[in-house]
């Protein structure tokens, strides 16, 4: 059995902080186990990646980017993936994309179920920022508690394909140089997902903090050197480019 009487009730044990979170696991239980993987996928489609909404408790981030371009867990891992088949070929290529595949599937039972925009959606769960719902913050746990919720999700998720969860392991532990590569471009993909939001017409100043925390030093200092090298060359003059077209005036930095 993937999902113990012990996992349960350490789930349940974080609802208050994660509202919706245990139905989430009960739902994945009652899918036959060959077929959580899709799934999974099929969810993702309708997870918000909650860094684009509003209600965060450091706020000025960036307002509430509209639904119907709002960025979900499933458009996330396609644009990772092309970005991927842009820039690696042949069979570094394909170990690349096997792990940004698979690297948000746990999202499918690990978010949480919070209002957004006036509906009730789901929404990833964000380490850094809670979710706030008049005077109570929602949706930050620590470090450990966040590994150990998404490794539940993993022993359900993957329960019947162990290849699929090694992929997942490998990308979390950051244990091979494809990893490491997959790691990378998911931290430099906020800033590519900003400047497609410029080409959309929103005013880059609605990113701004963004644009201050992810300097070239920082990604650096995050980021792969191959990762590092190809944003400082092709992806950030691009971006320049994007916010020129907008605001020519206009310095990221």
């Amino acid at each position: 059995m993937a999902y113990s009487e012990k996992q349960r009730a350490f789930v349940l044990s974080q609802e208050s902080k994660l509202p919706g979170i245990a139905a989430n696991f009960d739902a994945a239980v009652m899918v036959a186990p060959d077929a959580r993987p899709a799934w999974a996928k099929d969810r993702l489609l309708s997870i918000y990646r909650d860094g684009w909404q509003s209600g965060s408790a450091d706020f000025g981030w960036h307002r509430d980017i509209p639904l119907d371009i709002s960025e979900t867990t499933a458009s996330h891992v396609h644009d990772l993936k092309a970005i991927a088949r842009r820039f690696f070929s042949g069979a570094e290529g394909l170990d690349l994309e096997a792990r940004l595949d698979v690297h948000d599937d746990v999202e499918a039972v690990a978010h949480i179920v919070l209002p957004t925009q006036g509906l009730m959606l789901r929404r990833d769960i964000n380490l850094f920022r809670g979710i706030v719902m008049g005077d109570q913050a929602s949706g930050v746990v620590s470090p450990e508690v966040k590994s150990e919720i998404e490794t539940i999700g993993a022993d359900i998720l993957f329960e019947a394909d162990p290849e699929r969860k090694a992929l997942w392991l490998d990308y979390e532990a950051k244990g091979s140089e494809a990893a490491q590569l997959a790691s990378s471009l998911d931290k430099i993909a906020v800033m590519i997902k900003c400047g497609q939001y410029v080409d959309l017409g929103m005013d880059p100043d609605e990113f701004r903090f963004y644009w201050r925390h992810w300097t070239l030093d920082r990604i650096k200092e995050k980021c792969h050197p191959r990762v590092t090298e190809l944003y400082g060359d092709v992806l950030l003059p691009e971006i320049r480019e994007s916010i020129a077209r907008v605001d020519p005036a206009y310095d990221i930095g």
